[in-house]
């Protein structure tokens, strides 16, 4: 129920991929929701900076695990910091997962709609028929993938 009115309300924006053939139209827009996705974490994301982050926080585990019956305070100050550092990374990587499940849920939504009584055919035994739902799925996370490597986000 609430799929088809979030489908219909982004009928508003979507509505022109209609009018391609479905394969086409669910690359397209697989591209297009991979690439929003892509560009934003690239701005939010500071590449050196996240790096940065990351090896500080290898370094303080490292360092905790070599030297944790020493001095108790030290190594509580140590994990403290590590913590901080962590919750940094964290609410980086939420803000890319929050834009990503809500386009997400849009565009699944819509694609469902629209699509979920198309099949792809394939030459596979076990797949003999796709649903185009989840060709869309698989495309969202292949050009995902092959894009954050040429985008370099990742």
């Amino acid at each position: 129920m609430i799929t088809s009115q979030i489908a219909k309300t982004a009928d508003l924006i979507l509505n022109p991929l209609l009018m391609f053939p479905p394969l086409f139209s669910l690359i397209l827009l697989s591209f297009l929701s991979s690439l929003i996705i892509l560009l934003f974490q690239r701005r939010i994301f500071s590449k050196e900076n996240v790096k940065n982050l990351r090896r500080r926080v290898d370094e303080l585990r490292e360092y905790i695990v070599k030297n944790q019956n020493k001095n108790k305070d030290e190594i509580g100050k140590l994990i403290n910091e590590m913590i901080k550092l962590n919750l940094k990374l964290m609410k980086e990587n939420l803000k890319v997962m929050l834009l990503s499940i809500f386009l997400g849920i849009i565009f699944f939504s819509w694609v469902s709609f629209h699509y979920s009584n198309y099949y792809l055919n394939l030459p596979f035994p076990i797949l003999s028929k796709l649903n185009l739902v989840y060709f869309y799925l698989i495309l969202c996370i292949v050009f995902g993938v092959v894009m954050s490597k040429f985008l370099e986000v990742r």
